[in-house]
């Protein structure tokens, strides 16, 4: 099972960036669902490096994704920015 920490853009958008995987491993992973009568899975680029217990928030346009764990429970303190999808 895997955790991952999402993110709702609109009422029918959501981003899913990170998280953890069964074994407790960071993930890379990002992705955006839309909802609503035409389902999508759109796979975005990888995070830069795996992350868990991060945030994200859309901010100027842009999906930044800030702070979490990274390999080994190491502390991030970098943001990345996705340009909104």
């Amino acid at each position: 099972m895997e955790f991952l920490l999402f993110l709702a853009l609109e009422a029918e958008t959501i981003i899913v960036t990170g998280g953890m995987d069964a074994t407790g491993n960071p993930l890379s992973e990002a992705a955006i669902i839309t909802l609503g009568n035409n389902l999508t899975y759109k796979v975005l680029d990888d995070l830069p490096i795996p992350l868990a217990n991060h945030v994200s928030t859309l901010l100027h346009g842009e999906i930044a994704v800030c702070g979490g764990e990274t390999t080994n429970q190491v502390v991030s303190d970098q943001c990345f920015f996705y340009n909104r999808c």
